[in-house]
């Protein structure tokens, strides 16, 4: 059983989104996101490869790190969020 510590997010002024960078989300140009789920697609909407990227991510839980490349799906296993951080720098805010 492992000990949980209580208390506020290491990572609270981090914008959560289950749209990620996607074309068609709202949070598409933030500088970093956290993506509540351990099961990451780099694909848009249709099931075309991710028009941003590739992605770095990061399980919260393990640390695990990836690159991650469009139109590839990756899982972190072990984690329940993963931090994404372009690797391309143009239009992030």
């Amino acid at each position: 059983m492992g000990f949980k510590m209580p208390g506020p997010s290491l990572y609270s002024n981090i914008k959560r989104s289950t749209s990620g960078y996607r074309a068609n989300s709202d949070d598409r140009d933030k500088k970093e996101l956290i993506v509540p789920s351990n099961k990451i697609s780099m694909k848009e909407n249709d099931g075309a490869p991710l028009e941003r990227g590739p992605v770095l991510g990061t399980g919260l839980t393990t640390g695990n790190k990836k690159v991650m490349k469009p139109g590839e799906t990756y899982t972190f296993k072990g984690d329940k969020e993963v931090l994404e951080f372009p690797l391309e720098s143009k239009n992030i805010k």
